[in-house]
């Protein structure tokens, strides 16, 4: 008998031991995949909030695509505004000039003394000429006519370029 009650007493470690083992992996085998539900649900996660991340970068380029498109054309628009500007300034120089070639225009110095005038030892006032006697003043000479309206053109010329560089700011900062 006590060689019967060994036997079972062995059997029935044994029998603990395989139960203990088979318990031992089916808990390892729940908590791996626990762990493989809770990494799979992480990278469900992360695979949304990346989703999302890349719609909204390509919303943004797609924004700035379009801002950068309108902002060309806004700039062409400018910049053939004041090449027009540059060329009507240009045609009125030469139209100008070429009536006072013609003698259709005469460039005057209102503030010179015309030839002929008066001298001696009248007042100004009396040698002064009234509103409606005809006094005209000096009249320029065509090379220093030519010359002041080069300058005018130039200075439009100048007013168009800075006129043309506050658009471009403009349109830069909107």
């Amino acid at each position: 008998m006590k060689g019967l009650a060994q036997v079972e007493l062995t059997i029935g470690l044994i029998v603990v031991a395989l139960v203990g083992v088979g318990v031992w992996r089916l808990y390892s085998y729940a908590y791996s995949e626990g762990e493989k539900e809770a990494e799979l649900v992480v990278a469900r996660r992360d695979n949304s909030n990346l989703i999302k991340a890349q719609a909204e970068i390509k919303r943004l380029t797609d924004q700035a695509r379009a801002l950068e498109d309108q902002h060309i054309v806004e700039v062409a628009v400018i910049d053939t505004n004041a090449q027009e500007a540059l060329r009507r300034v240009q045609v009125a120089k030469d139209r100008f000039i070429s009536n006072v070639v013609a003698g259709r225009i005469v460039l005057l110095d209102a503030n010179a003394r015309c030839a002929g005038g008066r001298t001696g030892s009248t007042s100004a006032l009396a040698s002064a000429p009234s509103v409606g006697d005809g006094a005209r003043g000096a009249e320029l000479s065509k090379e220093l006519g030519g010359f002041l309206l080069g300058e005018a053109a130039r200075a439009d010329k100048v007013v168009v370029k800075l006129d043309t560089c506050q658009k471009l700011l403009a349109a830069r900062s909107e």
